[in-house]
């Protein structure tokens, strides 16, 4: 998740609001559930939130400067002169 947080940085958000997220996913785990019965928890220490709220704006966020680096390095598919 660091390499998130660090673009959300690069992105602009403010650094108490980064260090609010970072709090709150460093919190995460998950159990499985198998035909009812409730297995070990276990920590998460990737991704985003499934079904989260602010999940498809973190990630939104961590793509865009993604495809902006691709797009400065010329890596990356090209349709008619259109990356």
């Amino acid at each position: 998740m660091d390499v998130v947080y660090q673009s959300l940085l690069s992105a602009g958000l403010p650094v108490i609001i980064v260090d609010i997220l970072c709090n709150w996913y460093s919190k995460l785990f998950f159990a499985v559930r198998w035909d009812g019965e409730l297995f070990a928890y276990f920590a998460v220490g990737s991704g985003v939130r499934q079904g989260g709220c602010l999940s498809p704006a973190i990630f939104n966020g961590f793509m865009n400067l993604f495809i902006i680096q691709l797009k400065l390095q010329g890596i990356g598919c090209h349709v008619l002169h259109c990356f």
